[in-house]
């Protein structure tokens, strides 16, 4: 950020000192033993006044050094000075100019200081996240599934992609999500089509059955395709019997 500094000098009399010899230092070096510090000279103009604009060497601390005849007036930076008013010479945000991202390193990030205001948190991508002692997170662009390497473990994070209770009489889907349809292929055998398709077969079905005798049974979701599969319940006496209702859940990708 570059800053501008500006003062105006005056006599015993209340009069504008014309003339005088006015130096910058970079306080960063001790300006009374050491003048390598020297950042710029200007001079006070008929109204007393100098200036020194756009500054942005050294470690924005400064010091200065007015002179006069014999008479030497400091402004440092440890001094009692009252600012009227402060100018920035130039703007600066987060997108001009551009900010090179810092790297945290040992820190504590609070809940309070850190706020992600944009429309999406963009996470970084691997064709796989091992289990490491510090944890990472990120997309696992093989499995396309968020994934958690913690320590000797590696998690992943299944979406919930459909979901709804079906009428095992009528095959209607009373409520729920991504699925478009249910046929019946024999009894107690229903095919579930999926409104999208998955990316694979590598996907979860859980089942919960519904039956007037309340002695139902199910099996493992079988014919598992990308746009859909075949679940199959049985009575309490392991005959293929119809239910009421069924209900669908369905983890994966």
């Amino acid at each position: 950020m570059a800053i501008n500094l500006t003062g105006r000098v005056y006599d015993d009399q209340g009069s504008a000192v014309s003339g005088a010899a006015v130096r910058l230092f970079d306080a960063s070096v001790d300006p009374f033993t050491d003048l390598s510090g020297t950042v710029a000279d200007t001079t006070t103009n008929a109204y007393g006044k100098w200036s020194f604009t756009a500054l942005t060497e050294g470690s924005g601390i400064y010091a200065v050094r007015i002179t006069s005849g014999g008479q030497v007036q400091w402004v440092s930076g440890d001094g009692k000075v009252q600012y009227a008013d402060i100018n920035l010479a130039s703007s600066l945000t987060l997108t001009s100019p551009t900010i090179a991202s810092p790297a945290i390193s040992g820190g504590t990030l609070h809940d309070a200081a850190v706020h992600i205001d944009g429309g999406s948190l963009v996470l970084p991508q691997g064709s796989g996240y091992a289990a490491t002692a510090e944890g990472q997170i990120g997309w696992d662009s093989t499995s396309n599934r968020i994934t958690v390497g913690s320590g000797s473990v590696t998690k992943r994070f299944e979406a919930i992609a459909a979901w709804g209770t079906v009428n095992g009489s009528t095959l209607a889907v009373l409520s729920g999500y991504g699925i478009a349809s249910v046929s019946k292929a024999s009894t107690g055998v229903y095919t579930v089509t999926w409104a999208t398709a998955f990316a694979s077969t590598a996907y979860g079905v859980l089942l919960t059955p519904v039956n007037t005798n309340e002695r139902s049974a199910w099996l493992p979701a079988t014919a598992k395709t990308t746009t859909g599969c075949q679940v199959q319940f049985k009575d309490g006496s392991g005959i293929d019997a119809d239910v009421a209702q069924f209900s669908v859940l369905v983890l994966g990708v």
